[in-house]
Protein backbone atom coordinates (compact mmCIF):
# COMPACT_ATOMS: atom_id res chain seq x y z
CA UNK A 1 0.00 0.00 0.00
CA UNK A 2 1.11 3.31 -1.11
CA UNK A 3 -0.12 6.44 1.08
CA UNK A 4 0.35 10.06 -0.63
CA UNK A 5 -2.57 11.87 -0.51
CA UNK A 6 -0.89 15.21 -0.16
CA UNK A 7 -2.00 18.25 1.65
CA UNK A 8 -4.94 20.66 1.92
CA UNK A 9 -5.21 24.33 3.50
CA UNK A 10 -4.78 24.56 7.24
CA UNK A 11 -6.89 26.84 9.07
CA UNK A 12 -5.81 26.18 12.16
CA UNK A 13 -9.27 26.39 13.22
CA UNK A 14 -9.47 30.32 13.29
CA UNK A 15 -13.09 30.93 13.34
CA UNK A 16 -14.63 32.14 10.18
CA UNK A 17 -11.29 32.00 8.21
CA UNK A 18 -12.53 28.83 5.52
CA UNK A 19 -15.89 30.50 5.04
CA UNK A 20 -14.58 34.32 4.28
CA UNK A 21 -11.02 33.83 2.98
CA UNK A 22 -10.22 32.49 -0.55
CA UNK A 23 -7.34 29.53 -0.09
CA UNK A 24 -4.90 29.08 -2.64
CA UNK A 25 -3.86 25.30 -3.15
CA UNK A 26 -4.57 24.68 -7.04
CA UNK A 27 -5.38 26.18 -10.23
CA UNK A 28 -9.25 26.42 -8.77
CA UNK A 29 -8.56 27.94 -6.13
CA UNK A 30 -6.37 30.48 -8.23
CA UNK A 31 -8.87 31.28 -10.84
CA UNK A 32 -11.61 32.46 -8.11
CA UNK A 33 -8.88 34.68 -6.32
CA UNK A 34 -8.37 36.28 -9.75
CA UNK A 35 -11.76 36.30 -10.55
CA UNK A 36 -12.93 38.03 -7.15
CA UNK A 37 -9.94 40.33 -7.73
CA UNK A 38 -11.65 41.59 -10.55
CA UNK A 39 -15.23 41.46 -9.59
CA UNK A 40 -13.81 43.89 -6.95
CA UNK A 41 -12.61 46.13 -9.34
CA UNK A 42 -15.93 46.44 -11.11
CA UNK A 43 -17.52 47.03 -8.18
CA UNK A 44 -15.52 49.60 -7.52
CA UNK A 45 -15.91 52.07 -10.67
CA UNK A 46 -19.74 51.88 -9.80
CA UNK A 47 -18.94 53.24 -6.41
CA UNK A 48 -20.88 56.02 -4.93
CA UNK A 49 -18.05 57.48 -2.81
CA UNK A 50 -14.17 57.16 -2.29
CA UNK A 51 -14.94 54.87 1.43
CA UNK A 52 -16.74 52.63 -0.34
CA UNK A 53 -14.59 52.25 -3.52
CA UNK A 54 -11.56 52.26 -1.31
CA UNK A 55 -13.26 49.43 0.57
CA UNK A 56 -13.85 47.33 -2.20
CA UNK A 57 -10.15 47.50 -3.56
CA UNK A 58 -8.85 46.65 -0.09
CA UNK A 59 -6.81 43.39 0.20
CA UNK A 60 -5.20 40.82 2.98
CA UNK A 61 -3.22 38.21 2.37
CA UNK A 62 -2.51 36.01 5.43
CA UNK A 63 0.63 34.09 5.38
CA UNK A 64 4.08 35.10 5.15
CA UNK A 65 5.10 32.05 3.68
CA UNK A 66 6.57 31.48 -0.30
CA UNK A 67 3.25 31.35 -1.23
CA UNK A 68 1.70 34.19 0.46
CA UNK A 69 4.81 36.18 -0.22
CA UNK A 70 4.70 35.40 -4.05
CA UNK A 71 0.95 35.97 -4.51
CA UNK A 72 1.77 39.82 -2.88
CA UNK A 73 4.08 39.84 -5.30
CA UNK A 74 2.08 39.12 -8.21
CA UNK A 75 -1.12 41.59 -6.43
CA UNK A 76 -0.32 44.47 -7.23
CA UNK A 77 0.82 44.40 -10.74
CA UNK A 78 -2.35 42.84 -11.45
CA UNK A 79 -4.02 45.89 -9.86
CA UNK A 80 -1.85 47.89 -11.77
CA UNK A 81 -2.47 46.38 -15.15
CA UNK A 82 -6.40 46.48 -14.32
CA UNK A 83 -5.97 50.19 -13.15
CA UNK A 84 -4.49 51.44 -16.72
CA UNK A 85 -5.96 48.91 -18.77
CA UNK A 86 -9.80 48.33 -18.00
CA UNK A 87 -10.91 51.08 -15.30
CA UNK A 88 -8.49 54.44 -16.47
CA UNK A 89 -11.68 55.83 -17.51
CA UNK A 90 -13.31 55.17 -14.74
CA UNK A 91 -13.12 57.03 -10.64
CA UNK A 92 -10.74 54.36 -9.60
CA UNK A 93 -7.09 55.59 -8.65
CA UNK A 94 -3.81 53.25 -8.04
CA UNK A 95 -4.06 55.28 -4.70
CA UNK A 96 -7.44 53.02 -3.95
CA UNK A 97 -5.76 49.90 -3.57
CA UNK A 98 -4.57 48.79 -0.68
CA UNK A 99 -2.77 45.52 0.12
CA UNK A 100 -1.72 44.20 3.09
CA UNK A 101 0.59 41.16 4.40
CA UNK A 102 -0.10 39.38 7.44
CA UNK A 103 1.93 36.98 9.15
CA UNK A 104 2.05 35.25 13.08
CA UNK A 105 5.95 34.95 12.14
CA UNK A 106 8.67 37.20 12.86
CA UNK A 107 9.76 37.86 9.46
CA UNK A 108 8.44 36.70 6.07
CA UNK A 109 10.01 33.92 4.72
CA UNK A 110 11.77 32.39 6.83
CA UNK A 111 12.79 29.38 5.78
CA UNK A 112 14.97 31.71 3.76
CA UNK A 113 18.72 33.74 4.18
CA UNK A 114 17.90 36.62 5.96
CA UNK A 115 19.29 38.87 2.68
CA UNK A 116 16.51 37.54 0.92
CA UNK A 117 14.03 38.04 3.53
CA UNK A 118 15.08 41.52 3.32
CA UNK A 119 15.48 41.80 -0.53
CA UNK A 120 11.72 40.90 -0.78
CA UNK A 121 10.92 42.72 2.26
CA UNK A 122 11.79 45.85 0.31
CA UNK A 123 10.61 44.82 -2.95
CA UNK A 124 6.70 44.55 -1.42
CA UNK A 125 6.75 47.49 0.17
CA UNK A 126 8.18 49.22 -2.50
CA UNK A 127 5.07 48.28 -4.68
CA UNK A 128 3.03 49.20 -2.13
CA UNK A 129 2.44 45.78 0.00
CA UNK A 130 1.98 46.90 3.82
CA UNK A 131 3.58 44.47 5.87
CA UNK A 132 2.48 43.04 9.68
CA UNK A 133 4.66 40.51 11.38
CA UNK A 134 4.06 38.77 14.46
CA UNK A 135 0.24 39.23 14.04
CA UNK A 136 -1.49 35.67 14.70
CA UNK A 137 -4.57 36.09 13.51
CA UNK A 138 -7.87 34.94 15.83
CA UNK A 139 -10.89 35.34 13.42
CA UNK A 140 -11.74 36.22 9.71
CA UNK A 141 -15.01 37.83 9.10
CA UNK A 142 -17.04 39.31 6.20
CA UNK A 143 -15.60 42.90 6.52
CA UNK A 144 -11.48 41.80 7.76
CA UNK A 145 -9.53 40.23 9.99
CA UNK A 146 -9.21 40.48 13.79
CA UNK A 147 -5.80 39.66 15.45
CA UNK A 148 -4.91 37.82 18.70
CA UNK A 149 -3.83 41.17 20.18
CA UNK A 150 -7.38 42.91 19.09
CA UNK A 151 -6.17 44.72 16.46
CA UNK A 152 -8.87 44.66 13.13
CA UNK A 153 -8.19 45.17 9.71
CA UNK A 154 -10.86 45.59 7.31
CA UNK A 155 -10.76 44.67 3.74
CA UNK A 156 -13.57 43.28 1.48
CA UNK A 157 -11.34 40.42 -0.15
CA UNK A 158 -9.16 38.26 2.50
CA UNK A 159 -6.72 35.67 1.53
CA UNK A 160 -5.67 32.60 3.62
CA UNK A 161 -2.13 31.10 2.60
CA UNK A 162 -1.05 30.72 6.11
CA UNK A 163 0.02 27.23 4.92
CA UNK A 164 -0.79 23.39 4.61
CA UNK A 165 -1.70 20.42 6.61
CA UNK A 166 -1.52 16.25 5.54
CA UNK A 167 -4.79 15.21 4.51
CA UNK A 168 -6.79 13.16 6.68
CA UNK A 169 -7.08 9.37 5.99
CA UNK A 170 -10.11 8.35 5.57
CA UNK A 171 -9.90 5.30 6.99
CA UNK A 172 -8.55 3.99 10.58
CA UNK A 173 -5.13 2.79 10.74
CA UNK A 174 -3.94 -0.01 13.24
CA UNK A 175 -2.20 1.57 15.89
CA UNK A 176 1.22 0.64 15.03
CA UNK A 177 1.89 2.38 12.40
CA UNK A 178 3.25 6.01 13.96
CA UNK A 179 2.46 9.48 13.16
CA UNK A 180 4.53 13.07 13.99
CA UNK A 181 2.49 16.05 16.21
CA UNK A 182 1.87 17.30 12.32
CA UNK A 183 0.02 14.71 11.52
CA UNK A 184 2.09 12.94 8.99
CA UNK A 185 3.11 9.16 8.40
CA UNK A 186 6.41 8.46 10.11
CA UNK A 187 8.39 6.38 7.75
CA UNK A 188 12.09 4.45 7.45
CA UNK A 189 14.87 5.53 5.49
CA UNK A 190 13.29 3.31 2.72
CA UNK A 191 10.00 5.25 3.04
CA UNK A 192 8.13 2.84 4.92
CA UNK A 193 5.58 3.52 7.73
CA UNK A 194 7.07 3.09 11.23
CA UNK A 195 5.01 -0.01 12.20
CA UNK A 196 4.27 -1.55 8.82
CA UNK A 197 6.58 -2.52 6.46
CA UNK A 198 4.23 -2.95 3.89
CA UNK A 199 2.82 0.16 3.53
CA UNK A 200 5.05 3.24 2.00
CA UNK A 201 4.41 6.74 2.36
CA UNK A 202 5.49 9.65 0.34
CA UNK A 203 4.73 13.26 -0.09
CA UNK A 204 3.17 15.80 1.66
CA UNK A 205 1.79 13.00 3.88
CA UNK A 206 5.25 11.26 5.32
CA UNK A 207 6.68 12.53 7.97
CA UNK A 208 11.04 12.12 6.77
CA UNK A 209 13.84 14.31 9.13
CA UNK A 210 16.88 15.51 7.64
CA UNK A 211 20.15 15.49 9.54
CA UNK A 212 19.06 18.34 12.05
CA UNK A 213 16.45 16.14 12.73
CA UNK A 214 13.57 18.45 11.22
CA UNK A 215 10.96 16.97 9.04
CA UNK A 216 11.19 17.55 5.53
CA UNK A 217 9.01 20.73 3.71
CA UNK A 218 6.05 20.15 2.28
CA UNK A 219 6.81 20.92 -1.48
CA UNK A 220 7.09 19.14 -4.83
CA UNK A 221 10.76 18.58 -5.10
CA UNK A 222 10.67 16.18 -2.23
CA UNK A 223 7.73 14.26 -3.47
CA UNK A 224 9.00 13.76 -6.56
CA UNK A 225 12.60 12.91 -5.37
CA UNK A 226 10.76 10.22 -3.29
CA UNK A 227 8.49 8.61 -6.01
CA UNK A 228 10.99 6.70 -7.45
CA UNK A 229 12.79 5.79 -4.42
CA UNK A 230 9.23 4.54 -3.41
CA UNK A 231 8.65 2.54 -7.26
CA UNK A 232 12.08 1.02 -6.49
CA UNK A 233 11.74 -0.50 -3.38
CA UNK A 234 8.39 -1.85 -4.05
CA UNK A 235 10.18 -4.10 -6.88
CA UNK A 236 12.99 -4.89 -4.55
CA UNK A 237 9.87 -5.96 -1.69
CA UNK A 238 8.56 -8.12 -4.36
CA UNK A 239 12.03 -9.36 -5.37
CA UNK A 240 13.41 -10.31 -2.10
CA UNK A 241 16.54 -7.77 -2.96
CA UNK A 242 17.83 -5.09 -0.77
CA UNK A 243 16.46 -1.82 -0.68
CA UNK A 244 16.94 1.98 -1.60
CA UNK A 245 17.30 4.45 1.17
CA UNK A 246 15.85 7.64 0.31
CA UNK A 247 18.79 10.71 1.04
CA UNK A 248 17.32 14.11 0.25
CA UNK A 249 19.36 16.54 -1.82
CA UNK A 250 17.54 19.90 -1.77
CA UNK A 251 18.40 21.67 -5.05
CA UNK A 252 17.17 25.07 -3.82
CA UNK A 253 14.21 26.91 -3.72
CA UNK A 254 13.08 29.96 -5.36
CA UNK A 255 10.26 32.94 -4.95
CA UNK A 256 8.94 34.47 -7.56
CA UNK A 257 8.01 38.75 -6.98
CA UNK A 258 5.78 39.24 -9.82
CA UNK A 259 7.38 39.86 -13.33
CA UNK A 260 10.93 40.15 -14.04
CA UNK A 261 11.89 39.74 -9.83
CA UNK A 262 12.70 37.04 -8.07
CA UNK A 263 14.60 35.55 -4.72
CA UNK A 264 16.32 32.38 -4.69
CA UNK A 265 19.11 30.14 -3.36
CA UNK A 266 20.73 27.02 -4.63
Amino acid sequence: LVITTGAETNYYGTPGAEANALPLKDIGDAIRIKNSIIESFEAAARAKNDDERKALLSFIIVGGGATGVELAGELPQFCSLLVERYFKHSAIKQSDVTIALITASLEILSQFDIKLRRIASSHLAKHGVTIHLNMPISEVTTDGVVAKDGTTMRAKNIFWLAGVKPVALPFTVHAEIAFSPSGRMQTDDYLRALGDESIFAFGDMASKQNENKKELPMLAQVAANQAPIVAKNIIASINDTPLVPFVYKNKGSMISLGQWFAVGEI
